[in-house]
């Protein structure tokens, strides 16, 4: 479907992804709103999806989380510094925990490089940091449009692009079996 995804694995665990045309409302203790947002979100959706969102709506505590980057003006404010997500979100890329373990080092090292001196030395380490952040922080909103197209012809790129990934990957497993006997 254009703008969302509909999908289950062989263990029949199902997920969804969808893009909102206009922002929606998010309260995290909401069940309510969630409920409604994918309600409305696969309304004129066929295939398994009204079988899908029926259970979905059924559970007492579905998950639902919104893809979100964070972008705050300033990671510090008097000695209090923010780190990993806290700072700048990178949801989707997976490499929250890896950009957290990053930004702590970074941190140690300029707190030591800047000793007594907190506010150069988190200026410092905010400015290391959004050099690689900014980056992947772009590439999220690439992916997103790219995994979750609104289009039928940006659906048929990504579904390419997946069967060709998944024939190197099968290909690539088949040649390390091989290799190993």
């Amino acid at each position: 479907m254009p703008g969302g995804t509909v999908s289950e694995d062989r263990r029949g665990t199902s997920s969804s992804t969808f893009r909102a045309a206009h922002p929606a409302p998010h309260d995290r203790k909401n069940i309510a709103l969630h409920k409604q947002n994918v309600a409305d979100a696969y309304a004129d959706v066929r295939w398994r999806a009204p079988e899908l969102v029926a259970a979905f709506l059924d559970h007492p505590a579905p998950f639902f989380d919104p893809l979100t980057t964070v972008r705050v003006p300033s990671w510090s404010r008097g000695r209090v510094v923010l780190l990993g997500d806290a700072a700048a979100a990178t949801a989707l890329l997976g490499d929250g925990s890896s950009m957290a373990m990053a930004g702590a080092y970074a941190l140690a090292e300029e707190l030591a490089a800047h000793p007594g001196d907190h506010v150069r030395a988190f200026a410092a380490y905010e400015s290391r940091l959004r050099r690689e952040v900014g980056p992947r922080q772009r590439r999220v909103g690439l992916l997103s449009r790219f995994m979750v197209p609104r289009t039928r012809p940006g659906l048929a790129v990504r579904n390419a692009t997946g069967r060709a990934v998944a024939r190197t990957n099968r290909a690539a497993s088949r040649e390390a079996a091989h290799a190993n006997r």
